[in-house]
Parts: C-alpha cells; structure tokens; sequence
C-alpha cells in the first residue's frame, strides 16, 4: 500500500459562487449519498441516543451544509455546531450555529463540551502531525465518529467509472487526489491517537472510525 499523499484540492482554490464549485458540490452530495456515508452519521447518532431533544453535535469541515440539514430534517431539536472556513451556506435550519473559523482556532474552544463530534470526508486534508494535535481535542468528547476515503487503489478504478455519471472536471481532479490521501485499516486511529476505535472500511470506499470515550 502506498504511502499518504496530500495534494491540494481544486474545490478548496475556487470561490464558493463558481460555476465549476457549484457542480462540484453537488457531485459529491451524490457520491456521499451513493457511499451511504449520511446515513451512517444518523444510525450512529440515533444507536448512541445522540439524537435526542437536548443532545449537542458538533461537526467538522461542514462544507456546504448538507449533513446538518439531514441530521437536522430528522432532530429538528438537536443542539447542532457547524465548524468551516466557508461563510454560512444558505438554508441551513434554525437549529444549527455556524462557525466559520480555524479549526485549530475554534476546536478547543469546544472540545469538551458537546456529546459528539462528526466530520464526513474532512481530514484527509490533513498531515500526520496536524492529525495529532486534532485527535487530542478530539479525545475530550464522549463520542467521534469520523468518515474518510479509503487508500485502496481499487477506488481509483470506481472513481473512473463515476465519470459515467457526469461528474465535472474538478470532482474527477479531487476524487483521486483525496483517495491518495486518505487512510488504509487501522490508520485513521492511529494517526489521530484514538486507541480502541472501531474501524470499518466499507466495499464503496468509505473508512469510517466509532471512537466512545
């Protein structure tokens, strides 16, 4: 297995109102719906009792919101934090507070203090040190649960085939680039520091880390 290797993304350089980010984002709504990865957050949540009226989410890298508006369609009451460099998206539901700020700025001044903390397809941006520093604050909620591409080189050949469906240029540019920079077997955990974590690596390539404290 090849070694992690970060290139940065085309999504990540285009302003949020381009043509080309628009249909980017819209590519990997349905590559996350097609992975299942929305639905894994809220069966996670919802076994754990992380749904209930008074529960507190927060999420990392929320990107253009469409997790918090799935999880939030079905506990309208949830207390729900939304971390990003993005401005707020518009649209989003009464019950989520928006943060656009640093992670390594904004993350202490929550750790600790929600019941769980998701992040879908986020920090494979990022190196093993920032992954470190990331995991020990992670380490103060009662519950993570994180979602990233899985490093096989059989989902560069699925990536290909999404070409089929119309994906645009940058998707088919940052499909492979993130798959080269996320995590094989137990990685995830390891690089974060999270001992004990539950890993499951599903077959539409999806690496996905249940960590309880």
């Amino acid at each position: 297995m090849n070694a992690r290797v970060l290139t940065p993304e085309l999504l990540d350089s285009l302003p949020a109102d381009d043509p080309e980010a628009i249909r980017s984002r819209a590519d990997l709504r349905m590559i996350n719906h097609l992975m299942g990865n929305y639905r894994w957050f809220y069966q996670v949540l919802l076994r754990s009792g992380r749904l209930r009226a008074d529960a507190h989410v927060v999420e990392l890298g929320a990107g253009d919101g469409t997790l918090a508006r799935c999880l939030l369609a079905r506990a309208g009451s949830l207390r729900y934090e939304a971390l990003d460099l993005a401005p707020p998206p518009p649209g989003l539901p009464a019950g989520c507070v928006w943060h656009q700020a640093d992670l390594f700025d904004a993350l202490p001044r929550l750790a600790g203090k929600a019941d769980a903390v998701i992040a879908n397809l986020f920090l494979h941006h990022f190196d093993d040190h920032q992954l470190r520093e990331i995991g020990a604050l992670l380490s103060t909620f009662p519950l993570v649960a994180i979602c990233e591409p899985w490093r096989h080189p059989r989902f560069h050949l699925a990536g290909y085939a999404l070409n089929l469906l119309g994906i645009n240029r940058v998707t088919r540019h940052d499909l492979h680039v993130s798959i080269d920079a996320g995590f094989a077997a137990n990685e995830l955990a390891e690089r974060l520091g999270l001992k004990n974590a539950s890993i499951q690596c599903s077959t539409l390539g999806a690496c996905r880390l249940l960590w309880t404290r």
